[in-house]
């Protein structure tokens, strides 16, 4: 028992959990109070991901939990601000003082403001801000203040961390600066910006004025050769390319897809005019149309996809003749 409960006598020694939180202890020496050493628990992971359902390979996976309400894609990577979570209250109760979060071994720096509860008011209006000292030592907060995030412990930048698997671990100590557990996760980190392309339609190689839009047809059968890329580094994005006439009505059949994982999709749209320009406007011959093409980055920070690095291109041409 004295590995779980620090100071007790060594022998006759044992201990049961009468209820959540309660323990019965039975030694030869008085009991007064006591920290339970708490090794597991402490650590909870990234966001809305815990840390049991990041794979080996640094990527989220909860649909191995599919009653989860907290749902993202299958293997997302993890990129933007990250909040780390730890049970901080639960580490306080169990003597660890101090933690550390360390990328890679190398300690972090991040830091962060809360709000605190004004326990008269009941309002969150007091701002503390959140940082290490210069060893990179976190202090734990004493439950007895409620802060809007109890359970964030650090709001990590991954613009500072390199592009790929990183090692996250997050250590706990003591009031004397003794380690007590170390806990953590493989994370991939991706912080690149996805890259949409796209070329302005053409007929024949010959293409649409670039300032006004203007593309000149023969025939309704001419064929509207429309290229266009996407792109994301390491792979980890989507792409959707859509094209409409008039007041949206689809003009240009859509595609969408996964990148492949060379991280590069050259597309290529080919329509006939007639079909284009539907029944009505082929009977006036001219039509006005607009294509965008929208790369999706498939990061996320644990709490939503991090959009800013998404990339986004349209234009807007005019068939006639």
């Amino acid at each position: 028992m004295s590995q779980f409960i620090t100071g007790t006598a060594s022998q006759p020694s044992s201990i049961t959990a009468i209820n959540p939180g309660t323990y019965c202890i039975f030694c030869n020496s008085e009991v007064d109070e006591y920290f339970v050493i708490i090794s597991t628990g402490l650590y909870m992971g990234v966001g809305n991901v815990p840390w049991n359902l990041i794979t080996a390979a640094g990527r989220a996976d909860t649909t191995t939990e599919p009653s989860y309400s907290w749902q993202f894609p299958k293997n997302s990577p993890f990129g933007g601000t990250l909040p780390i979570m730890v049970y901080l209250s639960f580490a306080y109760d169990s003597g660890i003082r101090y933690y550390k979060v360390n990328v890679d071994n190398v300690p972090r720096h991040d830091s962060w403001t809360d709000l605190r509860m004004d326990p008269v008011t009941g309002y969150f209006d007091i701002p503390v801000q959140f940082q290490t000292d210069a060893n990179g030592f976190y202090q734990i907060q004493s439950p007895v203040y409620v802060f809007y995030h109890m359970n964030l412990g650090c709001l990590l930048d991954s613009t500072s961390l390199t592009d790929g698997m990183r090692a996250l671990n997050v250590e706990f100590f003591d009031a004397n600066y003794n380690l007590v557990s170390t806990l953590g996760n493989n994370l991939f980190i991706d912080n690149n910006s996805c890259v949409a392309s796209l070329q302005m339609p053409n007929i024949n190689g010959q293409y649409a004025d670039p300032n006004c839009g203007y593309l000149q047809y023969v025939n309704l059968t001419d064929i509207v050769t429309i290229n266009f890329t996407a792109s994301e580094s390491m792979a980890n994005g989507s792409y959707s390319f859509v094209g409409i006439r008039g007041a949206g009505y689809t003009a240009i059949p859509p595609q969408s897809g996964p990148l492949p994982t060379s991280g590069v999709f050259n597309g290529i749209s080919q329509n006939a005019v007639q079909s284009m320009f539907g029944a009505t406007c082929a009977v006036k011959g001219i039509a006005a149309f607009a294509i965008s093409l929208y790369v999706a980055s498939c990061v996320i920070n644990g709490v939503g996809r991090q959009s800013q690095y998404d990339a986004y291109k349209t234009y807007a041409f005019c068939l006639s003749k």
